[in-house]
């Protein structure tokens, strides 16, 4: 067994380092329940029952006790990862997913200028306080993300050439691949765009469906009903391959971080009769007036062969839309019922009640761009939802608890804004002719400093402006 370095939270363990400061002990207004200070966090995902969450740790894996929303305390931390693999220790941890007892750790989310392992490490977590390695499947290729259904890893599989999606068994003695696919393998003329507008940055599977973020490719259905022969439903974006193809190699960079925004995470509701897509862009034309970043849209794909567009949910205000501002465009998030949960970075977190998914209704929202920059945010019970930050230069990454309710925010940091109003949008989507977004729906104002994230090309020119600016030492 490879060395592991797993710290237990002991008693006294967890009255120090380890254990989760409490916001509030009795609150009205929206604010955390706690939060829980830990280095390198970026995905977290919460197990069944609501009680434990696992996280990403950028060297690792930890996993935390959230049962008491209101003191979350660190159960178990193993990093760095495969510190005794020739090519270890495994870096940029930045995704984990779970299924009942397993959980499985890929990296690294994005290409390095070393030689560094690569793969998949699994993990027992059926004692969350003592998870055990039982696998590793090594992969030529960075895996930014992950997710885990049925026994089977689905990655993100960036080589620059298809950038295909491929499938791992992870459930038997030994772990193989059993399958691939691709928007080349759809159609050879994806083949001729540039790569970085059509890497595969995530995925999502419900049922029987493959969902994969093929940034300004779109967002791509598949049915993998039988892994070793996936194949395609439907997709729908902004762009068609012809747009894409008549872009500049020059201008492709600027193009895949730009608004109305590419692919960059998808999920469904509990019943896949809605989809959302979410944007990681920036305005990049300084000199029009819109300063919006990327926000959520939400399709109805009741029909997975005939999606329609129902609404746009705005990205919080910022008065600097550019990647020089503070950073308020959409990151991950997570249906639950009739709620979606949602991530911003600085933007902070935010509940929305779709039950009318034509007119998403904001029930609350968080932000402290000075302390938080938020990369998640996952249901966990009736009563609390969990959310990691990814910290910054002056403040702590860690892991946060807030409230499963509607409320306002207390004394919220001001806002410079300029509105434009959220619209409602309906679209019918095909194959070839995808949707447009001939306005963009956006909201303005709020002003700060930069934060780092991840652009298109991260996996596939080496490394993003974003991660050259702000991640590099994750590869040091």
């Amino acid at each position: 067994m490879r060395r592991r370095d797993v710290l237990r939270a002991s008693a006294a363990a967890a009255a120090l380092p380890f254990a989760g400061r409490t916001v509030s002990a009795r609150q009205s207004a929206f604010e955390p329940l706690g939060v829980l200070d830990l280095e390198g966090t970026k995905e977290v995902v919460v197990g069944d029952g609501g009680e434990t969450a696992f996280v990403a740790t950028t060297d690792g894996i930890a996993t935390v006790d959230v049962s008491d929303p209101a003191s979350p305390e660190l159960l178990a931390r193993v990093a760095p990862l495969l510190e005794d693999h020739e090519d270890g220790p495994m870096r940029m941890v930045y995704d984990v997913k779970h299924e009942g007892d397993t959980l499985v750790a890929v990296g690294p989310a994005n290409p390095t200028q070393t030689e560094t392992v690569q793969g998949v490490v699994v993990f027992d977590v059926s004692d969350p306080a003592d998870p055990e390695q039982t696998g590793f499947y090594g992969t030529e290729f960075p895996i930014h993300n992950a997710y885990l259904q049925d026994g089977v890893a689905y990655l993100t599989a960036n080589d620059g050439a298809k950038n295909p999606a491929v499938f791992v068994d992870i459930s038997g003695d030994a772990i193989e691949e059993v399958g691939r696919w691709s928007t080349v393998d759809h159609d050879e003329r994806w083949r001729d765009v540039y790569a970085g507008l059509r890497s595969c940055h995530d995925l999502y599977v419900h049922g029987d469906t493959l969902y994969v973020a093929y940034w300004d490719a779109g967002t791509w259905l598949v049915d993998v009903s039988d892994p070793g022969n996936p194949e395609y439903v439907n997709h729908f974006g902004h762009y068609s391959v012809e747009d894409l193809r008549d872009i500049p190699t020059g201008e492709a960079g600027r193009e895949s971080l730009s608004v109305p925004g590419n692919a960059h995470y998808v999920a469904v509701n509990d019943d896949a009769s809605l989809l959302a897509s979410g944007a990681e862009a920036w305005d990049v034309d300084t000199e029009d007036a819109d300063p919006g970043q990327g926000g959520i849209d939400l399709w109805d794909v009741s029909d997975p062969r005939s999606p329609e567009k129902l609404s746009f949910i705005a990205p919080p205000p910022t008065p600097d839309g550019s990647r020089d501002g503070t950073w308020t465009t959409s990151h991950n998030f997570e249906f639950r019922g009739d709620r979606l949960y949602t991530s911003w970075y600085q933007g902070g977190v935010k509940i929305h009640d779709v039950s009318d998914p034509a007119n998403p209704e904001e029930l609350a929202w968080w932000r402290r761009p000075d302390e938080a920059r938020f990369w998640t945010a996952q249901y966990a019970t009736e009563e609390a939802f969990v959310a990691g930050s990814m910290g910054g230069q002056t403040y702590d990454a860690g892991v946060y608890t807030f409230p499963n309710r509607a409320g306002e925010q207390a004394d919220p940091p001001e806002l410079a804004t300029t509105t434009v109003a959220t619209r409602t949008v309906t679209a019918k989507a095909t194959e070839t002719a995808t949707p447009t977004a001939t306005a963009t729906e956006t909201t303005t104002g709020e002003s700060g400093g930069g934060v780092p994230g991840f652009g298109a090309l991260a996996a596939l020119a080496g490394v993003s402006a974003a991660a050259l600016a702000a991640w590099q030492r994750d590869d040091d």
